[in-house]
């Protein structure tokens, strides 16, 4: 099965069936489908590490707790930086609002600017800050040829809209519960899978 919209980048819920430890109640940002192969990254699990366990950025005091997310178990020794401000370093725009990097360059910058933030915020009341401006992601999620299209057949995936808010302003532990109510909830799941087809097929 193809996605249901060519339009990349995508989420792709893990549904309730989910067997595999790695994948389960995960959401992924998948932003490559094609006759290779998948791509993406795992959006909600959490490392137990913090950024300033992890990297040392020369002359930039890293704020303690930001997290280090653990994006999938492919190639565990990769790292790229995920995140929704403008940047010249090195970066990919995978959708409007939404880069990717792996340059050092631009995680120093997005810790300058969430010290900066961080500053602004205790020294005058203001909005409440976005919860998850930038991620380092550690590994990925991938599938081989036709890999992705089976698990989908099987009902293993859903595919939901991609969502900003979702994406960098939603507690990691509500995330996978956001994006199943985003396309029907688990009733809607049960529904495919009992040859029903639900509306987010659609």
């Amino acid at each position: 099965m193809k996605l249901q919209s060519t339009s990349l980048p995508t989420f792709l819920v893990a549904s309730p069936s989910m067997a595999d430890p790695h994948f389960k109640q995960s959401v992924i940002l998948l932003l490559e489908q094609d006759e290779k192969g998948a791509f993406g990254f795992v959006i909600n699990h959490k490392s137990k590490m913090n950024l300033d366990e992890v990297v040392s950025l020369n002359q930039v005091e890293i704020p303690p707790e930001i997290p280090v997310w653990n994006a999938g178990p492919v190639d565990s020794s990769a790292g790229y930086v995920l995140h929704n401000q403008k940047s010249e370093f090195f970066e990919r725009e995978v959708a409007p609002g939404i880069s990717l990097s792996s340059s050092q360059e631009s995680l120093k910058k997005l810790v300058d600017n969430a010290r900066a933030s961080s500053i602004q915020q205790a020294g005058a009341s203001a909005e409440k800050p976005v919860l998850y401006p930038f991620r380092l992601l550690v590994g990925y999620a991938g599938w081989l040829p036709g890999q992705l299209e089976t698990e989908l057949d099987r009902g293993t995936w859903i595919q939901a809209p991609l969502n900003h808010d979702i994406l960098f302003n939603s507690n990691y532990h509500e995330i996978w519960q956001r994006t199943m109510d985003s396309v029907g909830g688990t009733d809607s799941y049960q529904s495919m899978v009992s040859g029903e087809q639900g509306q987010w097929l659609h």
